[in-house]
């Protein structure tokens, strides 16, 4: 019986602790990505605009840091792995060149005419290069910023292709195993409570057995009262 406690309070620790596992990374989940999100293509706007204002008068006051930080943060658990990098990694176009990075003359064009405001789609992850689409406002125009190749660059037909669709963070399919689990769990709790532990009936079987071989002559009061001992444990197997 303290074996079958022990293993009934084991059960219900393991659905504890998935428990707790889920529901931080659900509160994470909704209070941290989406709202960083939006803040993002605010900030990314920004950025746009001074480096077009310091193009405009040859200087360089940007900082990168102030936009490299989501993709540090986020990549490696929200960004996708896309099936071919080729889709992202377009050739070379004429470009403006601002410190380390080269951004797309057609693009600059296109973002000063809707005032550089962008709006971030989504993020891919190929190995250890990450890539972040934007969408033009007020536009169909969208474009890359390759994080590790330090360019931005138009995209148009090679977006059919893509998976566009929100980022979702890849413990997503983590939940969803342990929710399962903890069904399953739940699920065998009272079977557990109503069986004998299997190394358990199997000594009581055993001893019943060898009961039923003893001459029941000899000693049948003591046998045959501990024989219906054991044989109503079995029917019942502890069913209380």
């Amino acid at each position: 019986k303290k074996k079958k406690e022990n293993d009934l309070l084991a059960v219900i620790n393991e659905i504890n602790i998935n428990n707790q596992y889920i529901s931080g990374f659900e509160e994470r989940k909704a209070d941290s990505f989406e709202t960083d999100r939006k803040i993002y293509s605010g900030i990314f706007s920004q950025h746009l605009r001074n480096l077009y204002k310091d193009l405009t008068e040859d200087k360089f006051t940007l900082n990168w840091n102030d936009v490299l930080y989501f993709h540090k943060r986020y990549a490696a658990e929200f960004y996708r792995m896309p099936a071919d990098e080729a889709l992202l990694k377009l050739p070379s176009v004429p470009s403006y060149q601002y410190q380390e990075y080269l951004i797309e003359r057609k693009l600059l064009g296109k973002l000063n005419i809707q005032s550089f405001k962008v709006r971030f789609v989504c993020g891919f992850r190929f190995e250890r290069n990450e890539y972040e689409l934007f969408k033009i406002f007020q536009s169909d125009e969208h474009f890359i910023f390759d994080v590790e190749g330090r360019r931005m660059y138009l995209i148009d037909e090679e977006l059919k292709d893509l998976d566009t669709s929100e980022n979702e963070s890849n413990q997503v399919s983590i939940i969803s195993q342990l929710k399962r689990k903890n069904e399953e769990l739940e699920e065998t709790i009272e079977e557990r409570k109503r069986k004998l532990p299997d190394d358990v009936e199997s000594v009581l079987k055993d001893y019943l057995r060898n009961l039923e071989s003893v001459d029941i002559m000899s000693k049948i009061f003591d046998v045959n009262e501990e024989t219906n001992i054991l044989r109503a444990m079995l029917n019942l197997n502890l069913n209380n």
